[in-house]
């Protein structure tokens, strides 16, 4: 065998700038893999030999590609990569001997890029001892490499990466070898890359058609969100407590006399639609969370906001939300925005972030993580439908919604095998898995799935409510919840009141969109991204029609501005 090589050390390096500290961290550390590299010099000169010797091999080791003409095999399986003309990149499954991987780098587009995914650390990092990345990158530099065990996590990498392409047009490699020798692993994988592409695909679409709802109501939303505190306000306020979040799953009525019994010692996190439910039974939440741009979202919440309800607002609710909680509110900002977010974080406005997933759910856990609990409690957190098929609670805006037999499909549950769901909410169960694996890890979180019934999410310990009464975690400790609630409110309202009020940051704001709204071509200002994104949809087809548009949407955001900026 090979003597091990010199290259290990120079290519963990370059790795830092295309990688992530993870995936850098399994590389340098990586845990224990089945199978070892075995590296040889070709007996016709023309570099290497990669062979996985597997425990109980009587042989001489499994190729990693083909011994008679690597280069030929590579060239023919990247030409297979690109044969699409308008192809955006590859993504690549497993790194092996780097021969496939040198021959996409010169086939490769300009514009396109490589992503380069492994879950078998330890033999890479063997492969990086003899593989020169700096040749490799000196070809093509558009590659960026994800290295984890952890299909979860590597999947949340892809997923932000994909974030930065324009366009989702990729090709899938699964290396042949790899593949077949540690097939389990690479057939979950395969189907996570294509499950991230059609989500990332399905969200772009999503955004194109409701950029300019989103982008209007933040605006729109604007004077509440400068007035009033944004969700870091609530940071650490119950450190340590245990929180209940309220969801409005059919099974949320077998959770009641769990919550009326614990409310005193937890905060109480209600998505809007499980609001009604609540207030039926007699229980009041602490807060009220909304993320949804919907007007349809409304009938979730009674005029009057349900007496002392806080509301944690995202920037995109129907500004009615703030209508029916009077100064009583806590905003926050979400990724979708990113121009409008950098916009207001000119001027040190933008509110904390919460996460979103699909569902609001997972952003009312965001929260309770935010404000510092431990415990947390998902009650009516089902992501199934009860046996005649209804998908939500009673006495929720859904709460007659039911879905017929012909549409549903089937998950794991808590109590039986599989219980019937939507497509939408399979993926939810799959978000709000990963999201809790991730926030217990970093974040000491533990999550209890207060339940009868419902879809099995990972990373929740479930639990009957009638088992759970009487000694659930911290179920003795009482909170002075109004008191802790008014007190973060009041110090920061102080706090904003004393700020200056930034009439320079609005006027030049208002300047840019008094130029762009006639005619005047300027892209140097963070509001110009967000009219480019609210106008995704506009159907613009050339430069002149954008330019119209761009105007004309300016002046609408204009018109919006000038009553704020003269209250300053």
């Amino acid at each position: 065998m090979l003597a091990a090589q010199t290259f290990l050390e120079q290519n963990l390096k370059l790795l830092e700038s295309r990688c992530s500290a993870a995936s850098i961290a399994k590389l340098r550390r990586p845990p224990r893999v089945c199978g070892s590299l075995l590296v040889d010099e070709r007996s016709d000169g023309q570099g290497r030999d990669f062979r996985l010797e597997m425990p109980g091999d009587s042989g001489d080791g499994i190729s990693l590609h083909s011994r008679r003409d690597p280069l030929r095999e590579a060239r023919r399986q990247a030409e297979e990569c690109f044969r699409e003309p308008d192809v955006a990149g590859v993504i690549v499954v497993g790194f092996a001997g780097m021969y496939h991987l040198m021959e996409m780098a010169r086939m490769a587009p300009e514009h396109s890029c490589i992503i380069v995914m492994d879950i078998n650390p330890g033999l890479m990092r063997e492969a990086l001892r003899y593989c020169r990345l700096e040749d490799l990158l000196q070809l093509f530099p558009r590659i960026a490499f994800i290295v984890n065990d952890d299909i979860d996590a590597a999947k949340r990498e892809l997923r932000m990466l994909l974030k930065n392409v324009s366009r989702l047009t990729f090709s899938v490699f699964m290396h042949p070898v790899l593949r077949r020798t540690f097939q389990t692993g690479y057939a979950a994988l395969a189907e996570e890359i294509n499950s991230e592409l059609k989500l990332e695909a399905s969200d772009r679409a999503t955004h194109a058609r409701r950029a300019k709802e989103w982008t209007l109501n933040a605006f729109d939303n604007l004077p509440h969100m400068l007035a009033l505190p944004g969700v870091g306000a609530l940071r650490d306020a119950f450190k340590g407590a245990n929180a209940i979040v309220a969801c409005a799953g059919p099974g949320l009525i077998d959770s009641i006399e769990f919550i009326k019994q614990h409310q005193a010692a937890c905060p109480v996190f209600a998505v809007g639609t499980a609001l009604r439910p609540l207030l039926a039974q007699g229980i009041v939440p602490d807060f009220v969370v909304a993320l949804d741009s919907s007007t349809k979202t409304l009938a979730q919440i009674p005029l009057e906001g349900g007496g002392d309800c806080w509301l944690i607002a995202s920037s995109i609710v129907p500004p009615a939300y703030w209508n029916a909680f009077p100064g009583r509110a806590f905003s926050y900002s979400i990724r979708v925005l990113e121009d409008y977010n950098n916009w207001l974080k000119s001027a040190g406005r933008e509110p904390d972030r919460l996460n979103i997933g699909g569902t609001v759910s997972l952003t009312a856990v965001d929260a309770a993580r935010l404000c510092g609990c431990g415990n947390i409690f998902l009650c009516g957190l089902d992501l199934a439908l009860a046996e005649d098929g209804t998908t939500h609670a009673t006495n929720s805006a859904y709460g007659d919604s039911r879905l017929g037999a012909g549409y549903v499909v089937y998950v794991k549950g808590n109590y039986q095998r599989q219980v019937p769901t939507t497509i939408q909410f399979a993926s939810y169960v799959k978000q709000m898995g990963a999201y809790f694996k991730d926030i217990s890890r970093k974040g000491g979180i533990k999550l209890y799935n207060i339940t009868t019934c419902g879809a099995f999410i990972d990373n929740t310990l479930v639990v009957k409510p009638d088992d759970f009464i009487d000694n659930a975690p911290g179920s003795r400790r009482r909170l002075d919840k109004t008191k802790i609630i008014y007190g973060r409110f009041e110090r920061a309202v102080a706090n904003i009141n004393g700020e200056r009020r930034h009439k320079d940051f609005f006027d030049r704001s208002l300047s840019f969109l008094e130029q762009l709204a006639d005619g005047v071509p300027v892209v140097d200002n963070p509001l110009s991204g967000v009219i480019g994104y609210a106008l995704q949809s506009t159907g613009s087809e050339t430069e002149k029609e954008y330019r119209a548009a761009a105007a004309e949407f300016a002046g609408v955001i204009k018109d919006k501005l000038t009553p704020l900026a003269g209250s300053l």
